[in-house]
């Protein structure tokens, strides 16, 4: 979902690589983006109440707000992050998964193994102006 102040819808237009290519303003698509990683042993391992970002995937949220999202059986209650080990291996930062989350509230959120509100791994995960509920306490707004 793109959304906007509606000053310009018109002149809004958005991608995603290899799904979408022709967003506009007010656009809703349903996109199965989540993916998983194998574990050691072979297990998928999901995670991410909203969204699973992996792969070398470069990922921004701008004014986000988040509530009562939840992983179970997994790890990230709203986001999980993730990077292929070799990303670490590799002197090209493509390979590193990389996520803004800007100007954004997430409040009661959960996850049943690590990270509440956002599991990273081997990832660069820039979080700016933003607010976290602790626990017990209201939404995040």
């Amino acid at each position: 979902v793109v959304v906007t102040d509606d000053k310009y819808p018109t002149n809004i237009q958005w991608t995603l690589d290899g799904h979408v290519a022709d967003g506009h303003a007010h656009d809703v698509r349903v996109l199965d983006l989540i993916q998983a990683t194998e574990a050691s042993g072979g297990c998928a391992s999901p995670g991410g109440g909203v969204a699973f970002i992996a792969g070398g995937a470069i990922a921004e949220f701008d004014r986000v707000h988040v509530d009562g999202a939840s992983a179970n059986h997994a790890d990230g209650g709203s986001f999980y992050v993730h990077s292929d080990s070799t990303a670490i291996e590799s002197s090209e930062s493509s390979t590193s998964t990389q996520v803004v989350i800007r100007e954004s509230s997430f409040g009661q959120t959960d996850a049943e193994y690590n990270g509440a509100w956002l599991y990273s791994s081997l990832s660069k995960v820039d979080v700016i102006d933003t607010k976290v509920a602790l626990a017990g306490e209201e939404g995040g707004a």
